[in-house]
């Protein structure tokens, strides 16, 4: 995920990697770099989704917010002072409304967010699969003359 990190909230930058060290093929070549960098005054970073969340879910509890997990967005209304969601809580099936200044629309590609926004999503969906499984292993004799961000392993 790339991501930016201010001084002040240095936690994403010290666990992520800078994007002037990033493989040119993951689409940080040097002119991506220079659209980057001019729409925010943070460095540019590299940091996968499974080291990010916790760090911003830590960062958002120590500042009051309220996180929710297994829970189904069903509709919302924006106004000028905030937005009103209705949330169905997927373990009790409960339906609940929350009213609060900022949503974050953290869900992905097929974003019921984004949708409800109309908010376009530029691309072709669903054109491969791939799963992503996160594991520990020593695999430096194999790829320690190529360091990356990213390694694939295709049908092993």
């Amino acid at each position: 995920q790339p991501v930016r990190a201010d001084g002040r909230h240095g936690a994403v930058h010290l666990a992520g990697r800078r994007g002037d060290r990033q493989d040119p093929n993951l689409g940080t070549g040097p002119g991506s770099l220079t659209e980057y960098g001019s729409t925010s005054p943070a460095a540019m970073i590299d940091l996968p989704q499974t080291y990010l969340e916790p760090i911003l879910l830590k960062n958002a509890a120590a500042r009051g917010a309220k996180v929710r997990f297994d829970t189904e967005l069903l509709s919302l209304t924006q106004d000028e002072d905030g937005v009103t969601a209705v949330l169905r809580d997927r373990v009790r099936g409960e339906e609940y409304t929350v009213r609060a200044r900022y949503l974050i629309g953290a869900d992905g590609g097929r974003s019921s967010v984004a949708e409800q926004l109309g908010l376009p999503i530029d691309g072709q969906m669903g054109k491969a699969g791939s799963m992503n499984i996160t594991f520990t292993a020593d695999l430096s004799r194999y790829v320690a003359h190529r360091p990356s961000v990213l390694y694939w392993v295709i049908q092993p």
